[in-house]
């Protein structure tokens, strides 16, 4: 870490080396570089690193699988890890953040279970782990939060995201990673402190999602609404009681795997030793 003409730079650098079953395995050397500088009572900053990520077990017992199948068939199967490079930039100040975003990888990781059915007649949930040669995701996150009259306390945060990746080597439809991505993302928080009484809160979260493009119906946007409540009535002793999906919504955040309607949470807890 060195600080020059108002700038401030810190450098690292990471070797990690991995090994797998039957011989799958790879070392590589990641370097990262961030600078920042303060400009008035604004932050401004940037940094660049390398991004690595081997296999999963799951991932790798998958393809272990189905490796010697596939390559008698005379494809040439071989599941590498991902690699590429992250690039940030962005300006913070009282309040708020405005982060611009960009990676880009190769060899990224993805189950197809459209090639295990079609190519090796093997039925859901048998899938073969594959490398897309790239994908890339642009984008930005901007987030403000403003203390009110009457103990009020505002949280907004927006997230747009644009992930484009190259198409399969095994089959027509590619198992696209942007079906776990929403192009865009709102959250807003409403806090009130004190309703009561000096030791509690009330909370009001809204979470939107845009529409997320699947392989076959994809998964339509959705809102999510909740409401919580937290009391401290003794000094070792919380209480909170939380709603979530208030207004008993139907989403998915994958493709036809339906997630939970309204859910209520009550969580006691007690801290022993303090005085």
């Amino acid at each position: 870490e060195r600080e020059t003409a108002g700038f401030k730079f810190k450098g690292g650098l990471r070797l990690e080396r991995w090994l797998g079953k039957g011989g799958v395995g790879g070392a590589e050397l990641l370097p990262s570089l961030s600078l920042s500088r303060e400009v008035g009572p604004l932050l401004l900053y940037g940094g660049v690193g390398r991004v690595y990520r081997p296999p999963k077990a799951e991932e790798l017992l998958w393809y272990s699988k189905e490796k010697e199948l596939l390559r008698s068939k005379g494809y040439n199967y071989e599941l590498k890890a991902e690699r590429g490079w992250d690039y940030e930039a962005g300006v913070r100040g009282k309040g708020f953040s405005l982060r611009l975003f960009h990676y880009r990888l190769k060899n990224y990781i993805v189950s197809n279970f459209d090639a295990a059915r079609e190519l090796l007649s093997l039925p859901f949930p048998n899938r073969l782990v594959e490398n897309l040669d790239w994908v890339r995701n642009t984008g930005l996150e901007l987030s403000f939060k403003s203390s009110l009259p009457d103990d009020f306390t505002l949280l907004l945060s927006y997230t747009y995201q644009l992930f484009t990746h190259s198409d399969s080597s095994l089959t027509k439809e590619t198992p696209t990673p942007a079906s776990l991505a929403p192009r865009s993302k709102l959250v807003a928080s409403l806090k009130k402190a004190h309703l009561f009484s000096y030791k509690d809160e009330v909370e009001l979260d809204l979470r939107a999602y845009s529409r997320r493009r699947g392989v076959e119906e994809g998964a339509p946007g959705f809102a999510l609404l909740s409401v919580g409540y937290r009391v401290k009535p003794l000094k070792n002793f919380n209480l909170s009681f939380k709603v979530d999906n208030l207004l008993n919504n139907e989403y998915y955040f994958v493709e036809g795997y339906r997630m939970p309607k309204r859910s209520f949470t009550v969580n006691l807890s007690f801290k022993f030793g303090e005085r």
